[in-house]
């Protein structure tokens, strides 16, 4: 408010005359209680004529004597420039104010003569008794100059630095979206190579009806991967329909031995992730889990929100993890790609936690804001705010 107030062409002028108003009706109140026993017949505004134009001189100096110490702060005068400055300012200003009230003070009393030798004396004596105060007066008014300069740094100071942070917060959030998009690149090879090899299995084993099959699936997938182009956010519907895909593909490869059961909540459906989370922790399901089994695999996906948490569960009923086994120790190229992604979008603001299932196999629990804010086009522009 007060910043908006400074930016108006005549606020200044404005304050200065409220404030020497201000001071002309308190010395005007003042003297009328001094005197209003001595002088029954007086009135406020009797006072207030005597007193008012000795103020509005003032109210006239004051730009001027603001302006001046303006200007010896652009002109980078030194201090002994500046003082000679204001010295014979003030002197001239003195002059006019003793020869101004010299005037008024005869007017006031019927006396005044436009001669020399009635106005100078009036002049000189108003000049001697008021030339301490006028000192003050002219003093306090360059210390408001100043004081208004030290506001006005500051703000501009303040002003800078908030430019600056908003400059390094975007030099940030490019930061981050370079590196959230190099990982993307990273992991999408990854797993897009990964079904190939599938394919030549079959082809190897001649099942080539089988291949056929997964490379029109494949074909389905790699469309949906090429739609998402450069995007390091989607929504957990759009998610969940990409590993439907890639899990279909390794339905083909597993023929009846897998299962899939994916559920996922109403409210759950829109909420934002980084693109491709699912898929490494589904396709580690697939390969450490229920590769090694003989009998029949089964993978279960429950996504839903849990006190304002996006809850995200993934079950398999593998082998399960040897024992001694720890996340710091076995990263491959998907669950690292991974865990770095969610570092630099909820920082440690999510849990990841794998264990073995009572029933057998792996629990992958999964925990994000459901309130990160991220949306499509620029995730983490938001994410700094």
């Amino acid at each position: 408010m007060q910043d908006r107030l400074l930016k108006y062409k005549f606020t200044p002028y404005l304050v200065i005359f409220l404030f020497w108003n201000i001071i002309a009706v308190l010395a005007t109140t003042l003297l009328y209680a001094q005197f209003v026993n001595t002088y029954p017949d007086a009135s406020w505004l009797g006072f207030f004529y005597r007193q008012a134009p000795i103020w509005y001189i003032w109210m006239f100096f004051t730009p001027l004597i603001l302006w001046l110490v303006n200007f010896g702060k652009k002109s980078n005068f030194s201090l002994p420039k500046n003082i000679l400055t204001h010295l014979l300012v003030a002197s001239v200003l003195f002059l006019i104010y003793g020869f101004l009230v010299g005037i008024h003070s005869l007017n006031l009393n019927q006396k005044l003569v436009w001669s020399t030798s009635v106005i100078y004396p009036s002049a000189s004596r108003s000049f001697v008794l008021n030339f301490a105060s006028n000192c003050l007066i002219y003093l306090l008014i360059v210390f408001v100059g100043v004081g208004l300069q030290w506001y006005q740094s500051l703000v501009n100071t303040q002003q800078a630095r908030l430019k600056l942070e908003l400059h390094n917060s975007e030099l940030h959030a490019q930061l981050v979206e370079a590196q959230l998009q190099t990982l993307t690149r990273q992991l999408q090879p990854h797993f897009l190579f990964n079904t190939l090899h599938s394919i030549a299995s079959l082809v190897r084993t001649q099942q080539n009806s089988l291949a056929i099959q997964m490379i029109a699936d494949f074909s389905e997938l790699l469309r949906h991967t090429i739609q998402q182009g450069e995007e390091n956010f989607a929504t957990i519907e759009t998610e969940v329909a990409f590993i439907e895909k890639y899990l279909n593909i390794e339905k083909i490869r597993f023929q009846d031995r897998l299962e899939v059961s994916i559920q996922v909540s109403t409210e759950a459906k829109p909420m934002l992730v980084p693109s491709l989370i699912l898929q490494p922790f589904i396709e580690n399901a697939i390969k450490h889990g229920i590769s090694s089994k003989s009998d029949n695999g089964c993978i279960e996906v429950v996504i839903g929100l849990v006190a304002q948490q996006l809850d995200i569960q993934i079950r398999d009923n593998g082998v399960g993890l040897s024992k001694g086994w720890k996340l710091t120790d076995n990263q491959g190229v998907g669950l690292s790609n991974s865990l770095h992604r969610m570092e630099k979008v909820y920082a440690q603001n999510f849990s990841l936690n794998l264990n073995n299932h009572p029933e057998g196999g792996v629990l992958v629990h999964l925990q994000l804001s459901a309130q990160a804010p991220i949306h499509a086009k620029s995730p983490i522009e938001h994410a700094i705010d």
